[in-house]
């Protein structure tokens, strides 16, 4: 099982910037997830997690494997949000692929995200995404 887990240390701007990360990186991953069952371009799909160090945070939809003449859609993470270390290290990434027809992931991992400025609030606010082995995406 894939999870994504996101975690806020601030207040309502790091909020809104978490839940709609969120939110649009379960979209994201369900739009992998439906194309390669559907074998669109009779390739299979995933979605890159990049955590470059000169570039902002980002993640992206990609058919067959992963280059920049592959990603069909690119996302950057809000300037309030970023990726856990521990998940996503500086300098790192991470890649979650569909198998065509079945849906299946690729493998199970996990991807945090904190808010950057916790300078507000140490209130904690937490959300998780799961992407199950079967291809389940839940939220």
């Amino acid at each position: 099982m894939s999870a994504i887990a996101f975690v806020s240390l601030t207040g309502r701007r790091g909020t809104n910037d978490l839940t709609n990360t969120a939110s649009q990186i379960v979209v994201i991953l369900r739009e992998a997830e439906s194309r390669s069952m559907t074998q669109a371009q009779g390739v299979p799909w995933g979605v890159y997690f990049g955590n470059p160090t000169n570039t902002a945070p980002f993640y992206a939809l990609f058919s067959s494997t992963y280059s920049t003449a592959t990603v069909a859609g690119y996302y950057r993470l809000p300037v309030t949000v970023g990726y856990v270390a521990s998940t996503v290290p500086q300098g790192g990434s991470l890649t979650i692929t569909f198998s065509q027809i079945t849906g299946l992931a690729s493998s199970s991992a996990a991807v945090g995200l904190y808010i950057l400025n916790p300078q507000k609030s140490l209130t904690v606010t937490s959300s998780m995404i799961s992407v199950a082995t079967s291809g389940v995406v839940s939220y």
